[in-house]
């Protein structure tokens, strides 16, 4: 909800709007293969999270129950400190070799493939519609 002439509003296409509180992404692999990549609140379990909604398109859910699970993200820095150990280029280079590998070869299109799933959680979905309603209903009530 950005601020525009020191009034909050609500753009009116929903898509628009960015996903509220801190979040984990996780990776979702089928048969070693990357299937899908999903957003969730960042105290949800991966393990409990078996459907991913799409939020633009609730008829694109995607099942992820049952599928091997890599987070995406992690404590890299604590006070301008790297609490990670370097890696030489050569190691780098072999990492992106690996996940390319995993990448299914319809993404791998430049133009005109398809866009890799990508969803987010039904607790993520329902606190993002909840906190839309609450800002609708609040500009209404001060019209």
């Amino acid at each position: 909800m950005p601020l525009r002439k020191g009034v909050w509003f609500l753009p009116e296409n929903e898509a628009k709007i960015i996903n509220p509180d801190k979040k984990t992404l996780i990776r979702y692999y089928k048969d070693e293969e990357m299937y899908a990549d999903g957003i969730a609140l960042d105290d949800e379990e991966p393990e409990s999270i078996g459907i991913l909604r799409d939020p633009n398109n609730h008829k694109d859910d995607i099942d992820v129950s049952g599928l091997t699970k890599e987070i995406l993200q992690g404590h890299v820095m604590d006070d301008g400190v790297s609490r990670i150990d370097r890696r030489s280029v050569n190691d780098i280079a072999g990492y992106v070799r690996k996940k390319l590998a995993a990448l299914p070869e319809r993404f791998k299109a430049l133009r005109n493939g398809p866009d890799f799933p990508v969803g987010v959680s039904r607790s993520l979905m329902e606190l993002r519609s909840r906190l839309i309603r609450e800002a609708k209903n609040t500009y209404r009530k001060r019209q």
